[in-house]
């Protein structure tokens, strides 16, 4: 049997979805994959934000793909491309400035994952 909703309340504001984790999984002997985690957020008249899971969406890796890059910010297309390839040389460097800096730091690595 329903039961009446407790304390409901009307919302007003402006609801989206957005991404807030990127994993890339780069395994030995295997198809390298940036996996997106998707959200819906909703900011309230009052200023208020909430967010909850939504789900995923996958992009295995082919070096031919070439991606329209989006402004950030307006989402609009920029008229520009870049492959994959391209993109994973760009995080291939990302992650060699950062261990690079970590290892300049005197830091030791964080601890694995647990598989």
């Amino acid at each position: 049997m329903p039961s009446p909703d407790y304390n409901p309340s009307t919302v007003i504001g402006d609801e989206w979805t957005r991404t807030y984790q990127i994993v890339i999984d780069n395994r030995l002997n295997a198809v390298p994959a940036v996996t997106f985690f998707e959200e819906r957020a909703l900011l309230t008249d009052s200023g208020d934000t909430r967010h909850w899971a939504i789900g995923q969406c996958h992009l295995p890796y082919d070096e031919a793909t070439a991606l329209p890059i989006l402004d950030p910010l307006s989402g609009e297309d920029t008229g520009g491309t870049i492959t994959l390839a391209a993109f994973y040389g760009l995080v291939y460097s990302a992650y060699r400035y950062a261990a690079a800096q970590r290892d300049a730091a005197g830091q030791a690595p964080l601890a694995p994952i647990e598989e």
